[in-house]
């Protein structure tokens, strides 16, 4: 919202999102393993903060014996993350998954929860394929606002691998209820068809005109 006020001033604008296919994302039925079972989709890169997750997990394991961590992605610190998941003894907990897999949305099915502490992101995409799979997510302060549908849970990053753990457990144990009604409603703007309306609005109407103006003049 900040960029577009800087490069648009006060021209009337408006601000187009991602779309999520919700078809395909739709809520999950159920799961092939009773394990208690994490996730994160994302590039395996600094920014993206994986070994921070690891370490949060690796606490959480502690805790609940049976469960796991599914990494879906790539990226040039696959190795730097295997090395830590050997050192950690998470070998038979942590899964790497090709982050080509065309079926992301049956390796959602197997998620109960999302942990996403990015140190900078842009839209964040995959965080509303979660929620579309009703899957709770625990995300740094650096994910837009505008992509909570009702199923993110903030946690500073100036918190520790262990404050992060203890956190995610709590939320687990109060067994909080999911308002399906409320992120049904929350995730119609960003449907294929609604995005594709705001663009179809867009370009037969007068915006691109004033903008074009804009620019002449300038």
């Amino acid at each position: 919202m900040l960029l577009a006020r800087i490069f648009f001033g006060d021209i009337e604008y408006n601000v187009i999102f991602n779309s999520v296919n919700l078809e395909k994302f739709a809520p999950k039925m159920s799961k092939n393993n009773d394990d208690l079972t994490f996730i994160h989709v994302g590039r395996y890169t600094y920014q993206k903060n994986q070994e921070f997750i690891i370490k949060i997990f690796y606490n959480i394991k502690k805790k609940i014996k049976k469960s796991r961590l599914m990494l879906v992605g790539f990226g040039e610190d696959k190795e730097k993350l295997i090395k830590l998941v050997n050192e950690l003894n998470l070998s038979e907990s942590v899964f790497f998954i090709p982050g080509d897999n065309r079926d992301i949305s049956k390796i959602y099915d197997e998620a109960d929860y999302m942990i996403f502490p990015s140190i900078y992101e842009g839209f964040g995409i995959v965080l509303l394929e979660a929620q579309s799979k009703r899957i709770p997510c625990f995300v740094s302060e650096a994910i837009q606002k505008e992509v909570d549908v009702g199923l993110l849970n903030y946690i500073n990053l100036s918190e520790s691998e262990e404050e992060w753990a203890e956190k995610i457990l709590l939320y687990i144990n109060k067994k909080c209820k999911i308002n399906d009604n409320t992120i049904s409603e929350n995730l119609k703007k960003f449907s294929i068809n609604t995005i594709c309306e705001q663009y179809a609005n867009i370009y037969g109407g007068n915006i691109w005109k004033k903008l074009k103006n804009k620019v002449l003049v300038n």
